[in-house]
């Protein structure tokens, strides 16, 4: 929803928003009645713009590290799979 928001509405469409994101938030999400609007109470959009992806990333990452480090044979303390992590060979 913030990247259709951010590329589709302007000056001269800006009361297309709540009907926007209605329609993106029902189609990805859940059902959205077309009389509320969800987006002018979801705190998410305001002031994080593209930073809130980081914590979806940050996450992905986390697993994809601890993917690695748990099945080798020392678990977390393999050195083998240490030297992985920093090269982006996950």
């Amino acid at each position: 929803m913030d990247l259709t928001l951010h590329t589709q509405i302007h000056d001269g469409n800006a009361k297309e928003v709540l009907p926007l994101s209605n329609k993106v938030l029902s189609e990805v999400f859940f059902p959205v009645p077309p009389d509320t609007a969800f987006v002018a109470y979801f705190g998410h959009l305001m002031h994080y713009d593209a930073g809130y992806y980081g914590y979806a990333w940050a996450d992905a990452i986390a697993a994809d590290m601890a993917t690695v480090s748990s099945s080798p044979p020392n678990g977390y303390f393999d050195k083998a799979a240490g030297h992985r992590l920093p090269h982006g060979n996950i």
